[in-house]
This record gives structure tokens, sequence and C-alpha cells, in this order.
């Protein structure tokens, strides 16, 4: 009996030290407008699936908004100056956009994955948020990320200040 609490407690112990490495987190997702003007409604709550599939995340909230150019901006900073800023402000001010912000342990790595990669190029796996809902592009094509379906934080502190951007200013989206 005492082996058995041992070897019970050793596995406690590695247990709590592997969720340790976990870190809560949130994560925002933001459908771009291609998707809801192409497939209309009910893709919103079908990429909400891919997210809750994931018994580990949440999605705490959901907004449907229009980006002001000016949000826009603020939103995609990182991006400006560089040659498909342009198109990304185009492609985000076309129409309504929903944003979801999910939590979970480690939400930004496994909101990512499943979101699947930027590159359009690389999107044929339907099992993908940007696999289902991303525009194929031509391997040709310069720009195959402003149609890829949907945008998701690339660090913890990129979802911080992104969902501040949405979520901390509802009024002049």
């Amino acid at each position: 009996m005492l082996l058995i609490k041992k070897h019970f407690l050793i596995l406690k112990i590695h247990f709590t030290e592997v969720n340790s490495l976990e870190k809560k987190q949130i994560s925002v997702v933001l459908v771009r407008p291609h998707v809801i003007i192409e497939h209309g409604n009910d893709a919103i709550p079908d990429i909400a699936s891919y997210y809750s599939a994931d018994p580990g995340l949440r999605i705490i909230k959901q907004l449907r908004f229009t980006f002001t150019r000016k949000k826009a901006e603020e939103f995609y900073a990182e991006h400006k100056g560089k040659f498909f800023f342009e198109n990304l402000m185009d492609t985000s001010t076309e129409g309504e956009s929903v944003a979801f912000l999910i939590e979970g342990f480690n939400a930004v790595e496994k909101v990512r994955r499943i979101t699947g990669p930027t590159d359009s190029r690389k999107n044929l796996d339907e099992t993908t948020v940007r696999g289902k809902y991303g525009i194929k592009v031509a391997p040709e094509e310069t720009d195959p990320g402003s149609k890829n379906g949907a945008h998701a934080s690339d660090s913890a502190a990129s979802a911080m200040r992104e969902e501040k951007i949405i979520w901390g200013s509802i009024k002049g989206l």
C-alpha cells in the first residue's frame, strides 16, 4: 500500500510539473469580412466549433463589427509599411468581421494551430479554419495572407493589445 501511495505521489508531482509549464492565456481570432460575404452567417458558428472542439479552449467573448480604417491600422500596426499593408486595409474594412476572444492554457499556440498557416498557398487542409475559409491564391501571388480567412494572435502580448483595440473601444470601430 505504501508503494502505491509513493508511486501516486510521484505521478501527481510529475503531472503538476507538466501542467505548470502551461500558461493560461487569451487569444484573439478575427474572421475576415470576405468569409462572411462569401459564406454567410453560417460560417461563424462553424468557425467557432473549430475552437470549441478543443476542451482546453473556451470562447469568452464574441463581437461582430466593421473596422474603420483608423482601427484597422491600429490593429495591424506591426505591418505598416509592408508591401501588403494597403491590401490588408482594403480587405479588413470591406465589410463586417467577427472577433472571438478565446481563453485557455497555451491558447495562443493552440489557436494558431487550429487556425492554420498564414500563407493561403499552404492552406490545403480543411481541418483548419484557414484551410476551409481562406481564399486559395495562385503560387505567384505576392500577398497570400490578406484573404486567408482569419487572423489569430501571434503572442500573448499581441492578444492583450488586440483585445483592448476590439473590446476596449467598441464605439468607433
